[in-house]
């Protein structure tokens, strides 16, 4: 019923060089499939002049799979829906292009929308992907204005000379009703299903051979953001 923590780590230890940080602001125990729901994923990777990108192809394909799958649990129980690509990029970031990313947000649509000629982007070929491309800065900026239901940051900075650079970050966070600062938050329900969330990005990491260990949370903690916000971070290992 209070904010607090479960756990140990190592205080130099950095939590955030490799995980997810996931938000969404729709109501989880009952998530919307009506036209308009919007999932967005994205993925950051660090690179060296050493290992550059030779293509965003796999970037891409990892991001489309995730929203891809997490839509299809959405519509599974109402086929009526139309999915449709709202944004979607992939390109280099920094001064030095030292992060590599891919993002995408796919977006339901009625089948009156989708007969009427709404916008719509359509998947890049091979080549696309060999150079930076996908939806304009403008274009971009005036999208971000309308907030997705679900939102999917993926991160990995990893360097194994760093200590700690085996642990995996789930930032999990839920919009919640606002509440009066003299209520008690009860923080159970959201933490089992950050952890159901965690279970599942692990699962996930494994298909991608990136976890070789069962999975364990390390450490968790819970806290209230402006009492609009649940988010609970929990940490395991590769």
């Amino acid at each position: 019923m209070l904010p607090g923590c479960d756990g140990e780590l190592d205080p130099s230890t950095n939590i955030w060089s490799k995980g997810v940080v996931f938000t969404t602001w729709a109501d989880m125990l009952r998530p919307a499939v009506q036209p308009g729901y919007r999932v967005s994923v994205g993925f950051k990777r660090g690179v060296s002049a050493l290992d550059p990108p030779t293509d965003f192809h796999a970037l891409y394909q990892r991001v489309a799979s995730v929203a891809t799958q997490r839509i299809s649990e959405l519509v599974s129980r109402d086929p009526g829906p139309v999915v449709s690509i709202l944004s979607h990029g992939w390109r280099l970031l920094g001064e030095t292009g030292n992060v590599a990313t891919a993002f995408i947000t796919l977006a339901l649509r009625s089948p009156e929308e989708v007969a009427n000629g709404i916008d719509s982007a359509r998947p890049p070929s091979a080549e696309e992907l060999r150079t930076p491309g996908g939806t304009s800065l403008e274009d971009l900026a005036r999208l971000a204005q309308q907030r997705p239901e679900e939102l999917y940051s993926e991160f990995d900075f990893t360097d194994d000379s760093v200590p700690g650079s085996d642990l995996i970050t789930v930032s999990y966070a839920e919009s919640i009703p606002s509440i009066p600062e003299s209520d008690p938050f009860d923080f159970n329900p959201c933490v089992e299903r950050a952890e159901t969330f965690a279970k599942s990005y692990h699962r996930m990491l494994e298909r991608f051979g990136e976890v070789g260990s069962p999975f364990r949370a390390t450490r968790r903690e819970w806290f209230l953001v402006d009492r609009k916000l649940v988010t609970i971070h929990i940490c395991f290992s590769r």
